[in-house]
């Protein structure tokens, strides 16, 4: 529950577009592939925090969408 509420307040501070996350996303991938987790929002490492914003970029999109499907 914690993690959803940091997603929710991180989500609102994140500066990022569609095709930033596009480019970003096979990163992401990798990054899972090769430590078998997603990256953390709290990394000392840019990039992994970067990547980690992303992640939660790409949660608030869907869900935005979902919202905008069923009304």
């Amino acid at each position: 529950m914690l993690k959803i509420i940091q997603e929710t307040i991180e989500a609102t501070r994140i500066d990022m577009t569609a095709e930033e996350a596009l480019i970003l996303w096979p990163k992401i991938q990798e990054f899972v592939k090769t430590f078998n987790r997603q990256p953390d929002i709290n990394s000392t490492r840019e990039e992994e925090r970067r990547m980690a914003e992303c992640i939660i970029y790409l949660k608030k999109e869907r869900r935005k969408k979902a919202t905008n499907n069923e009304g």
